[in-house]
């Protein structure tokens, strides 16, 4: 019957097609962070739900690992706010340099 396609664990087999599909976004975008909105597939509301069931412990330890092997971020706003910060405090840096003083 495998040889004719029937799938027997068909949670499985969505969680590794999503995780394919997850794999391509970020080779296309260069990230992880699928957003919940995307509208190509559901990705961004799958990518959720694995954020959700490791919150609350649910998630399969070795799709875990798959997951933060690709770079998934499983707090992506504290991440984001991280970022943020980073190149502001680097522009801010380079100002002083230009200017002499941080008196914005």
């Amino acid at each position: 019957l495998e040889d004719i396609g029937v799938v027997w664990d068909l949670e499985s087999d969505r969680w590794d097609k999503n995780y394919q599909l997850l794999v391509e976004f970020k080779r296309q975008e260069g990230h992880c962070n699928a957003p919940q909105s995307h509208k190509k597939n559901d990705l961004g509301t799958w990518l959720f739900r694995q954020r959700v069931k490791k919150k609350n412990g649910t998630l399969d330890a070795a799709r875990e690992k798959k997951l933060e092997d690709i770079g998934v971020a499983w707090d992506p706003g504290s991440e984001r706010c991280s970022e943020r910060w980073d190149k502001n405090y680097q522009l801010l840096v380079e100002f002083q340099r230009r200017n002499g003083h941080c008196d914005m």
